[in-house]
This record gives structure tokens, sequence and C-alpha cells, in this order.
């Protein structure tokens, strides 16, 4: 019945899936580049901790594309959502607003008040690009007749945005912690809890994606 959006919401379903293994990749490609910094600057004769910072460089720049694969999958998806479902098409609007914040970040200092503002509002742009997709997915399941999914949608829906919301309010006191060692620490803590957060958030969402995607075969 859908044809247009069952294929879009399987594109945005492997990008988000795309995403998420980036994310894990950048995290761990930024931890082995950490620790053979460490051991370059203590000036430490280690030929296996230079090949760890140059290979975690490396890995970087693969997280990187994929990351842009997944980008341009999504906007596919998303575009050919939208042909069947309105939401979809205002879900667009949020990713093209996402790009301009993510420009202003990339263009602001790390730790200034700038930097902390585009990535508060590109999260931001983020969030409503999800709670469209949901809503889109809703739709889409109330049309069919199936009540049940679009209830359950709602429910995880109002979960996703509590869940951003905490990664939000956790961006923002990092943001304005002063650096010392203390501070360091506390922030280490708040960036896994952040992690986790997401780690569910993404969970929940990719659950209802791929549940949306058979619900329309």
């Amino acid at each position: 019945m859908y044809p247009n959006a069952y294929n879009g919401i399987k594109k945005i379903f492997t990008a988000e899936v795309l995403s998420l293994i980036s994310a894990l990749i950048g995290v761990f490609a930024a931890i082995v580049a950490v620790v053979g910094l460490q051991h370059v600057d203590t000036g430490a004769e280690d030929i296996g901790s230079a090949s760890a910072f140059v290979g975690g460089g490396l890995v970087l720049i693969i997280s990187g594309i994929v990351a842009i694969v997944a980008f341009i999958l999504k906007i596919v998806g998303v575009s050919n959502a939208a042909v069947d479902e309105p939401n979809f098409k205002k879900a667009s609007s949020w990713i093209l607003a996402g790009i301009v914040c993510s420009i202003a970040t990339s263009m602001t200092t790390d730790g200034t008040l700038l930097h902390l503002a585009a990535s508060v509002l590109y999260t931001v742009c983020q969030l409503y690009v999800t709670m469209y997709v949901i809503d889109g997915v809703c739709s889409l399941a109330d049309k069919i007749g199936r009540t049940d999914f679009a209830q359950k949608g709602a429910k995880i829906k109002n979960l996703i945005l509590v869940a951003y919301i905490i990664s939000l309010v956790i961006t923002i006191i990092q943001g304005f912690l002063p650096e010392s060692g203390t501070t360091t620490v506390i922030s280490g803590i708040l960036a896994v809890v952040s992690l986790i957060v997401i780690v569910v958030m993404y969970y929940m969402y990719l659950k209802l994606l791929s549940e949306g995607k058979k619900m329309l075969a």
C-alpha cells in the first residue's frame, strides 16, 4: 500500500544502524589514539604505541566515511517516505536545519559558548527529525489499521524524548564545567552516562523502525 514509505523506512533503518556503528568505531578509535598520543608525549620508544596512534587516526577516518554514507542514506530514505506520509517532509526540513547547525559547530572553537550553543541546536534538530520519523511511522500504522502499533510507537516516542533531554542536559553541564582534575573525572562519568542513554535510545528507535518496516512489508 505504501511502497515509498516502506523503502524509505528501510533506508532510514540502515542509516541509523550505520550511524551507531560509526559512533562506536569513533569512540574506540579515539581511545586508541589518546593512548598512543600519551606514549608519544612522554617520549616512550614504543613503536606499537605510535602505530596505535596512527591506526586510531585511520579508524577515525573510516568512522567519518561510514557516518557520511549513513547521512546520505538517511536523507534519501526520508525523502522516499515523504511521498507517502507528510510527517517525513517535516523531518526533511529539520535535517536541513541540522546541516546548518553542524556547519556552525565545525566553524566554532571547542569549549566556547558558541560551540556549545551550536552543538545543542544540532541535537535539537536531530530530536525533531527522530520525532517526526516516529510520527510518520505511527501515522502509517493508523492508516492501515494497526492502532496497537501506533499506541506503542507513541510510548516509545515519549521515552526517546526523555533520553534526548537527558543527553542535552549532560551536554550543557559538560560545557559549563571548569577545567580541573576533578571536573575531568565528573565530565568522564557524565560522558559514560550519556553514552548509555544514547545506546538505549538507539535500541528503542531501531526496534521501532524494524517493526515499522515489517508492518509495511
